[in-house]
């Protein structure tokens, strides 16, 4: 499975496009809740929050200050909305 798109929203929430068919629904709060560290920049500023991409070489999730997601861990971790489209 490739993360072709990523959607960030205010409510620190993504909405991942897969293999341009899918879509999938992530709460990052789960991720983000106890780190004091690069997480937290994400965690405490949503302007950060909002820079994330998908990296061309990996196809992981990245953030401008270097934080990076495996795609596997995201998807296993969020729940596919497709149902909600139709």
């Amino acid at each position: 499975m490739e993360i072709t798109a990523v959607y960030a929203f205010r409510t620190f929430k993504l909405i991942m496009e897969v293999n341009h068919t899918e879509y999938w629904l992530l709460d990052m709060k789960e991720f983000l809740h106890n780190d004091k560290g690069k997480l937290s920049e994400i965690r405490d500023d949503i302007n950060m929050f909002q820079t994330v991409k998908i990296d061309g070489m990996s196809g992981n999730v990245v953030w401008q200050n270097g934080v990076d997601f495996d795609k596997e861990v995201l998807i296993e971790n969020s729940l596919n909305i497709n149902f909600l489209l139709k």
